[in-house]
């Protein structure tokens, strides 16, 4: 039985679930050469096939030992079970499994609301490095090139295309906007002619290949191909440990290799984006798209330049709609929203705005609500607040900014 003491210190306890098939015993060896870590239990479907240094359970709900983490390399219809187990006992979880289907990501994403969930569709740094540059090389060359995905595994792999060519067209395909369409082999029933909005995922099986994956870019008159091979499956046991490592100590949330390869905290960042600004409500405006439209074209037509924009949840046929200025256009925007005929509107002057930015922003729960008790904490008004998946600007007053900066700073660990 695996011991939670290694040369007189407290170990990471570790649950491998899949414990006896590859992986797992990949994953058993790696732990045994990790100073800090130990395997304390191990939960298989077939328990009994190999011996083990520790005990190897048929179900989660035998295991009776501690545990700080688990990782998963097993089979995508063990992960209801796991992530119960998981949230039971507050034990984060490293899923390395592939295959997953739609509502299973869907069920990751509803459970690492309660605890910290390590998911990745590959556990290669080396892989996920290629995953960036990918999506850099599509940011660069737009849609002047045409892209394609090529996989290569062994011919026991089970699902195809691989979880990991779907994950590096899915990273393309953020800098088109989700736009792309994927296009899985080319024969006769799919399409004779490629399409500019695809991108080709083709999927090869055979031999003892551990993993390949090509993506090209052609153009014209050049090809550019981002190359990424797997020489042993130690690579992904090694990654898959080191994200068990990541995430002791972490909240709930969903954290990817992205966040290890980058070191991106949550927020990485907060700014002031403008100063010297005025903000402007349009009060109880019929929620009508021509009268909505008239207005802000009586706006434009004094050529100022609106920033940041919020529209209310309409109630009764009505709607606010607020927006900040540069001070200096708020006395032209007035004349222009008083030739508007009903048009009712407040203003605030001296106004800031600030941004926090960060890419753990997307995966992470309560980002929301930290930010908000550190202004609260400091009796700070926000006026307008808008977000995006890794950013929020919020708007305050001119003499809150150098406060709010502090709060946040030390609210992220800045």
């Amino acid at each position: 039985m695996g011991s939670a003491i290694k040369k007189g210190l407290e170990m990471i306890k570790v649950l491998i679930s899949g414990a006896n098939g590859k992986m797992g015993q990949m994953i058993a060896a790696c732990v045994s050469e990790t100073e800090d870590m130990v395997v304390v239990a191990g939960v298989d479907k077939m328990p009994d096939i190999r011996q083990n240094p520790f005990p190897v359970y048929d179900d989660f709900s035998r295991v009776v030992e501690s545990v700080d983490v688990i990782i998963d390399f097993s089979r995508p219809d063990a992960l209801h079970g796991l992530l119960d187990f998981a949230q039971a006992k507050n034990i984060p979880a490293v899923l390395a499994t592939t295959g997953y289907s739609a509502n299973d990501k869907m069920m990751i994403v509803k459970y690492s609301g309660h605890i910290p969930v390590f998911f990745s569709a590959n556990m290669s740094l080396g892989v996920n490095l290629q995953m960036e540059l990918c999506k850099t090389a599509s940011e660069f060359l737009g849609s002047k090139f045409d892209i394609e995905i090529i996989e290569k595994h062994h011919n026991q792999k089970v699902d195809a295309p691989s979880g990991t060519a779907l994950a590096i067209a899915d990273k393309i395909n953020e800098v088109f906007s989700g736009e792309k369409e994927y296009v899985y082999g080319r024969t006769p029933k799919v399409r004779a002619k490629r399409q500019q909005k695809e991108i080709g995922i083709h999927a090869v099986r055979g031999g003892t290949v551990v993993g390949e994956h090509d993506v090209l870019f052609l153009g014209n008159d050049e090809i550019i191909e981002v190359h990424h091979r797997a020489l042993s499956r130690q690579v992904f046991a090694e990654g898959a440990v080191r994200a068990a490592q990541f995430l002791i100590g972490r909240s709930a949330g969903l954290y990817s290799m992205e966040d290890i390869i980058s070191g991106k905290k949550i927020v990485s960042s907060i700014y002031v984006e403008e100063e010297n600004n005025a903000i402007v409500t349009l009060i109880n405006m019929p929620h009508d798209p021509v009268y909505i439209a008239d207005v802000f074209d009586h706006i434009a037509k004094n050529s100022v330049n609106i920033a940041t924009i919020s529209q209310a949840y309409p109630q009764d046929g009505t709607v606010d709609i607020t927006f900040s200025v540069a001070s200096l256009d708020l006395e032209t925007v007035r004349a222009a929203l008083d030739e508007v005929e009903s048009l009712s509107y407040k203003c605030v002057s001296d106004i800031t705005k600030l941004t926090i930015e960060g890419d753990g922003m997307a995966r992470q729960y309560g980002v929301v609500s930290k930010l908000f008790s550190a202004l609260a904490a400091n009796r700070i008004k926000t006026y307008i607040v808008t977000d995006s998946e890794t950013r929020i600007s919020f708007c305050l007053k001119n003499q809150d900014a150098t406060k709010a900066i502090k709060a946040v700073t030390q609210a992220f660990g800045l």
